[in-house]
């Protein structure tokens, strides 16, 4: 299955790596007073860009290299002035966990987590991401995905960001470390070592079929000396199946049964 994590502490704590902010977050929250506009990882192979929906974002990892070092987490944001993992109704709230828009953008690099971490005596970074103490990048792709499987890391936590004026409204963030990746006109799937997976493949209530180069397969394929036949979608068809005027009975493991019955008309 793969795997879709929610924000969560160890990402926030990039998001929480600059000077404390001067603009005070409303008590209220409300949910479309302030946009943010985008949320890229700065890589030295590329930037990846997450996908938006309002202030809901998904950022996919899927097959991108390992070794990619991610320099820095940009938000960018037309009307935002400070950014927060905590709401101001929260308790533990302070204007020191607040990061601040300059230029219309948050920019968390290793030179501001490494200020963090000194500043407020939080190892919690270093901890996570072991060989990174020498370093002058955040962590590699891999080591991020690695971090989010070790640690199973599918927690709720949603950000605020609030304007000038104090507005404040919620974000959220969710990475994708496995799963499929459309590539040169076709479907592969990716694990999250962003390894080209092959042969069969269950993805919830539904059986694939992928070549020996990863390109999942569709209509009819020989395996092992059994037909079976895939969907459109690529999933594993059962029972009753017509293909060009044929009927074709699959049983539940999808192979094709010997006899297959012939609904043409003879006259």
């Amino acid at each position: 299955m793969r795997k879709i994590i929610a924000l969560s502490s160890f990402v926030f704590l990039f998001l929480l790596a600059v000077l404390p902010a001067t603009v005070s977050h409303a008590a209220e929250t409300n949910a479309n007073a302030v946009k943010i506009t985008g949320i890229t990882f700065v890589t030295d192979k590329g930037e990846i860009h997450a996908d938006r929906d309002g202030n809901d974002f998904s950022l996919s990892l899927v097959g991108f290299p390992g070794d990619a070092k991610v320099q820095a987490v940009k938000v960018t944001s037309d009307t935002a002035a400070t950014i927060s993992l905590l709401s101001k109704s929260d308790e533990m709230y302070s204007d020191a966990v607040d990061a601040q828009f300059v230029n219309g953008a948050a920019v968390i690099n290793k030179e501001k987590v490494k200020n963090w971490s000194t500043n407020n005596n939080d190892d919690t970074y270093y901890f996570l991401f072991p060989k990174q103490a020498n370093t002058d990048y955040l962590f590699t792709v891999q080591e991020l995905r690695d971090v989010i499987t070790e640690y199973d890391l599918f927690l709720e936590g949603n950000g605020f960001v609030a304007d000038a004026q104090g507005n404040q409204s919620p974000f959220s963030l969710a990475v994708e470390t496995e799963g499929w990746k459309w590539e040169n006109g076709k479907w592969y799937y990716y694990n999250d070592h962003a390894v080209k997976l092959t042969g069969w493949l269950e993805v919830g209530e539904d059986w694939y079929y992928l070549g020996k180069d990863g390109a999942m397969a569709t209509g009819w394929v020989n395996v092992k000396g059994a037909w079976y036949f895939l969907k459109s979608s690529g999933a594993m068809a059962t029972g009753w199946v017509k293909d060009k005027g044929t009927w074709y009975f699959l049983k539940s493991s999808g192979a094709m049964a010997i006899l297959y019955v012939s609904m043409k008309y003879f006259y």
